[in-house]
């Protein structure tokens, strides 16, 4: 299980650090990419760590164009 979590984490942190440097930090793709961090977590029962992500994500698409999260 531990494996799984630990290939799981550096999937996911390749991917943000990709969409980071591509759209920077304040992109729609980067929110995703932090909720997709908290998916992982919660399917692995890490329930702090996937709200902690979450929290990123909306943090981020609140900042955003829009009136879609406010």
């Amino acid at each position: 299980e531990q494996g799984k979590l630990d290939d799981a984490l550096a999937y996911h942190q390749n991917a943000l650090d990709a969409a980071a440097r591509f759209y920077g930090e304040e992109h729609a793709n980067v929110a995703m990419a932090y909720n997709h961090f908290g998916i992982m977590y919660r399917r692995f029962g890490k329930h702090t760590d996937a709200l902690d992500f979450h929290r990123k994500a909306l943090d981020i698409q609140k900042r955003l164009p829009g009136d879609n999260y406010k």
